[in-house]
């Protein structure tokens, strides 16, 4: 009785071919490599989309107040030829995985739209998702580039122009470094009836 084995693959003329068990060995693995090549691009595009994706960090005008003003008739009113003081309190808010740091900050008074006083502030910075409460403070001469404001307040009241702007970066480990500016713009009504501020609006652009 004749027993029929089957050996190794053989070609048409009957040659194994010794190739064939590498290139499928082969084939495997590049297939293998193509899948972790396609996951590792997958998480690469989510972290761009997200971790590493810049936000705008928000400002929030929180206060605005007038100081130093002197009484007047029994209303609060700058004396001719002095200074009041706006201070403004501000939140810069960061939701970006990385620190938003500014080295400066100015603001600068506007009346009828010409510039009659400006200040610089500290340098700071608003940590990865997370908030900084900062403050600016500008003396504003009461006659300034031709303006007369204790003239005006006299009659009623003024409206003012407050301009802030933020310059900085936001730095996500060592990869992503981008300038962010934000400025933050308001119109503040000072009133002789309500002895001080009696109104204020405010809105913010952000350039990346």
């Amino acid at each position: 009785m004749e027993t029929s084995q089957q050996g190794p693959y053989s070609g048409p003329n009957g040659i194994s071919d010794p190739e064939k068990p590498h290139r499928k060995k082969w084939l495997k693995y590049l297939g293998y490599l193509a899948i972790l090549l396609t996951v590792e691009a997958i998480i690469v595009v989510i972290l761009f989309l997200t971790i590493f994706r810049i936000h705008t960090p928000t400002i929030t005008v929180q206060a605005i107040r007038v100081e130093n003003l002197a009484a007047i008739n029994g209303t609060l009113l700058p004396q001719s030829g002095t200074n009041f003081t706006v201070i403004t309190d501000m939140r810069v808010r960061n939701i970006n995985f990385g620190a938003f740091n500014f080295p400066a900050r100015n603001t600068t008074i506007y009346y009828n739209g010409v510039a009659i006083a400006s200040s610089m502030g500290p340098p700071g910075s608003a940590r990865s998702r997370n908030s900084r409460n900062i403050n600016t403070t500008v003396d504003v001469p009461m006659e300034a580039q031709g303006q007369n404001l204790s003239s005006d307040l006299r009659s009623g009241r003024i409206v003012i122009h407050s301009s802030t702007r933020l310059r900085g970066r936001v730095r996500i480990f060592i990869i992503i470094n981008r300038r962010v500016t934000a400025t933050t713009n308001c119109f503040i009504t000072i009133d002789a009836a309500f002895s001080g501020i009696s109104s204020f609006g405010c809105g913010s652009t952000i350039t990346v």
